[in-house]
């Protein structure tokens, strides 16, 4: 399917809009349970439907960081209303990987 009919019908059928990302969304330790349950939820559906993961189209790439930070370039979220999101600030983690 041409990816231009699949916006088609994303906008003008499902009405939604395509939000760029612009900040990190903060993780409440209440958030926990919720995403346990989501991907409870996604393994017991890819285990009654071997089918189940071609029907879902991934479309965003990013690249994440250590600190959280996510290269947001082509990353959309397609909703009806944009998401409230939250940065901290901290201290940088690094990572090193070394061949010898």
């Amino acid at each position: 399917m041409p990816i231009s009919t699949v916006y088609k019908v994303i906008k003008k059928k499902l009405r939604l809009h395509a939000y760029k990302v612009q900040i990190v969304q903060v993780l409440e330790p209440d958030d926990r349970p919720r995403r346990m349950a989501f991907a409870t939820d996604i393994l017991r559906r890819i285990e009654d439907d071997a089918k189940f993961m071609k029907r879902i189209m991934f479309s965003d790439e990013a690249s994440f960081h250590l600190s959280g930070i996510v290269n947001r370039h082509y990353v959309r979220i397609w909703g009806k209303t944009p998401m409230n999101t939250v940065r901290h600030k901290g201290i940088p983690q690094r990572l090193m990987c070394g061949v010898d």
